[in-house]
Formats: structure tokens, C-alpha cells, sequence
């Protein structure tokens, strides 16, 4: 149709171009393209989704014109249409990450539209799951909007988007993929750092993983790093933990002192406090 031959044009036009991705954007393109989106046959869908990718990666200002025409919202409804094909839909969590990278307000935006729940349901079996391959993106895309984003980071850990993602680290459970590991390695690691509730889901299993892939030598050196950083944090959080645990023992231990003191009109059982200094070193040493 001739709508769908301007739109590929257009998408075709802003394809490595900075300059035309500038044009598009002071000619308000995105908005129109988002128009498209409520209500096009699929061959212009096509074409609109591939131009609002294109125009986000050649020109930070279209990024803007999307957040603000309500574009995430519409994206993320055709994700979650059952009628939206595997390919297509790859397509679309793309146009999504090139819009939110190094924007704290799309990944703000498209969190509210409800990307996160819609993006694990891709990777989880169910009529939405995309093939092995297209897991990569969705997991790049995931990892986008979680970095520096504590609302994300939360909604990853309350749709079981952390349980997803290690089991994407399986290899028994998932294909290898080149550059999946790394990218839901470093996914892990910011969903960890900006809502450490996250870390509590890495269970031994799941440790012995990331353990794994750190002390392989087939293993990239990113990889190693990156999964270093994921024990790192799993080791802070069971700190305070083991040290509240102590604290409550000694204190235990004091009130137990002090008991005894009061009811033996101000003198102690010395065996009874040999035990309990016994017991507070033990305690310590937990």
C-alpha cells in the first residue's frame, strides 16, 4: 500500500542517518509512527516499529517525542497480543531498547506501561515465549531498563523475572547462545544492586552457576568479572545477617548474665559464665 511504501521509505531514509533522523524528529515522525501502531494492518506495523528503532538510534530527541506520545504503552500492548508473531515481536522489544537506552525517563515510562512483566513473559514457557535466539534480546533489553532503576528492578523480582533469568544460565536447562551469559549475567547484577531483594532469589544452585562460569577457563573475561560481582553481592547481603544473628546471640548471652546476677544477690556462678563465654565465642565464631 502506499502508506506502507512512505513508512519503509522513511524507515529506510533514518537507517544510519543522523541527519534524517533530526528531520523526523522536528517533523514530530514518531509521534505519527505511534498513531500508526493503534490501528495498521501488519505490513505497516512492519515499517513503523523498524522506524522508530532507526530514529532512536540515529537521534536522542526522537527518543523523547516517543515517551511523550504514549509510545511505550502501545508497544508493549502488541506484545502481549498472542496474535503478534514471534519475529515481529523481536522487532519490538529492539524498538524498545534503543528508545530507553540512556534515557532514565523511557525506562521510568515504559516500567509504568508494564514492560517488565510483558518481557518475562517471553522468556518463560507459555504462548508468548520466543524462540532460544530471540531470548538475547529480550534479556538485553531487560537489562536496559533495570540498570539505575529501583521500580524495575522490583517489578523483575515480583513477576519472577530473576528465576527467568537464571534459568537462562542452565545449561542443561537453556541452548547456548553467543553473548546470551554475559547479558543475563549483567542483567542480574544491576536488577541485584538496584533492589537486593533480587539476590535473595540466587539460591546454591543458582551460585553455584555464576561460580561456575568465574572459574572457567572457557569463560570471558566480562563474563568472569561480571559474575564475580553477583558473588560479591550475594556475600555483602548474607553479612548483616550473620552479624544481626551475633548480636542477638551476645545479647542473649548478656541478658542471661544479668539475670543470674540479680538472683544471686549480686554474685555469679562462675561455671555457669564459663559456659555462656564459651557460648558467645562459639556464637562469634558462627
Amino acid at each position: 500500500t502506499m502508506l506502507e511504501n512512505v513508512v519503509g521509505a522513511l524507515r529506510n531514509a533514518c537507517n544510519q542517518h543522523n541527519g534524517n533522523c533530526m528531520q523526523l524528529a522536528e517533523g514530530e515522525g514518531i509521534s505519527v509512527a505511534v498513531l500508526m501502531l493503534a490501528n495498521s494492518p501488519q505490513s505497516v506495523l512492519d515499517q513503523a516499529v523498524g522506524l522508530i528503532r532507526n530514529a532512536c538510534i540515529g537521534y536522542f530527541g526522537n527518543k523523547d517525542h516517543i515517551n511523550r506520545c504514549g509510545g511505550f504503552w502501545n508497544l508493549v500492548q502488541m506484545l502481549q497480543q498472542t496474535s503478534t508473531t514471534p519475529l515481529f515481536r523481536q522487532e519490538i522489544v529492539a524498538a524498545i531498547r534503543y528508545a530507553t537506552i540512556g534515557h532514565d525517563g523511557n525506562r521510568t515510562a515504559a516500567g509504568e506501561a508494564g514492560l517488565i512483566r510483558a518481557l518475562i513473559n517471553l522468556i518463560v514457557p507459555g504462548p508468548l515465549q520466543v524462540a532460544p535466539a530471540a531470548k538475547k534480546e529480550v534479556a538485553m533489553c531487560l537489562n536496559i531498563v533495570c540498570d539505575q532503576s529501583e521500580a524495575n528492578s522490583t517489578e523483575l523480582l515480583k513477576y519472577g523475572g530473576t528465576s527467568a533469568l537464571i534459568e537462562l544460565l542452565d545449561p542443561a536447562a537453556s541452548p547456548y547462545i553467543s553473548g546470551l551469559t554475559e547479558v543475563v549475567l549483567e542483567c542480574l547484577a544491576n536488577a541485584c544492586t538496584w533492589c537486593q531483594r533480587n539476590i535473595d532469589q540466587l539460591g546454591p544452585e543458582a551460585r553455584e552457576h555464576v561460580a561456575a562460569i568465574m572459574q572457567s577457563p572457557a569463560s570471558q573475561e566480562s563474563e568472569k568479572l561480571i559474575a564475580k560481582s553477583i558473588l560479591f553481592l550475594v556475600e555483602n547481603r548474607r553479612r548483616p545477617a550473620h552479624k544481626e544473628a551475633v548480636m542477638l546471640s551476645q545479647s542473649t548471652v548478656h541478658a542471661s548474665d544479668e539475670e543470674d546476677e540479680d538472683e544471686g544477690g549480686g554474685t555469679r556462678d562462675e561455671t555457669l559464665r564459663s559456659g555462656l563465654s564459651g557460648g558467645r565465642s562459639g556464637g562469634a565464631a558462627f
